[in-house]
């Protein structure tokens, strides 16, 4: 089965688990589609969610689907051992590394002994969504087409409260120098990679700078725009 093949030679290896019958059932053309999992952010972003905190509907429901499958009957408590195949089969792709980075912001992960419960379960699933973009949300909740501007327009709105935060003069301006910074704040941490330093600094040298050392905000949303561009190959 190609999905199974698929699994076993990129997710399943990366993150350490063994590919168990569990997995034939997952959705191979949307694990394709779908992005990778950005981790939490960092710094002056940490509180500063990608999209909605709050789970929708359709997100619940794909949710517990998917818990229906993989056990026979109703249950209360999810085994912390099924957590990473439960998050393959919601097609969530993340490192390792990623993983653990979630799990340190759930106080329910302290004890490694104890199941979780569905609601703690639903809480880290909650965590994990609420720090992707608006595309990763639109894109896992549907497989209806949506309005690109309604896209746009939601990253958008982000990037002007990112920029806002570091923009501690209020001038409308940040510091080239610190745009690195902010990029990783935003969770793109490719760019610690010793190998995309001389990417950011390239970048950074093609951006319209100001006398003053300073960037626009039209000039960040270009330049992020970039950087999300290289996102999807951090992982």
């Amino acid at each position: 089965v190609g999905s199974v093949r698929w699994v076993q030679e990129t997710d399943a290896e990366d993150m350490g688990f063994q590919l168990i019958e569990k997995y034939k059932e997952m959705d191979y053309i949307k694990m394709q589609n779908l992005p990778a999992i950005l981790p939490p952010r960092k710094g002056r972003l940490a509180s500063m969610k990608r999209s909605h905190e709050e789970l929708t509907e359709a997100e619940i429901q794909i949710a517990q689907t998917q818990l229906e499958k993989m056990y026979s009957e109703k249950v209360a408590t999810l085994d912390k051992q099924d957590l990473k195949i439960l998050l393959l089969r919601l097609n969530l792709k993340m490192s390792e590394a990623i993983l653990n980075e979630y799990k340190a912001t759930q106080p329910s992960f302290s004890d490694k002994q104890n199941p979780l419960s569905i609601e703690e379960f639903f809480a880290f699933f909650q965590e994990i969504l609420a720090n992707q973009t608006p595309y990763f949300r639109l894109a896992f909740a549907s497989n209806q087409p949506f309005q690109l501007s309604e896209l746009c327009q939601l990253n958008l709105d982000d990037a002007k409260n990112v920029f806002s935060i570091y923009d501690d003069s209020h001038c409308g301006m940040l510091p080239a120098e610190e745009l690195r910074t902010v990029f990783v704040d935003m969770g793109y941490s490719f760019i610690e990679k010793q190998e995309y330093d001389k990417y950011i600094a390239d970048v950074v040298k093609r951006a319209e700078v100001n006398s003053g050392g300073l960037v626009s905000f039209d000039e960040f949303v270009r330049i992020h725009n970039e950087v999300i561009d290289m996102a999807p190959h951090q992982i």
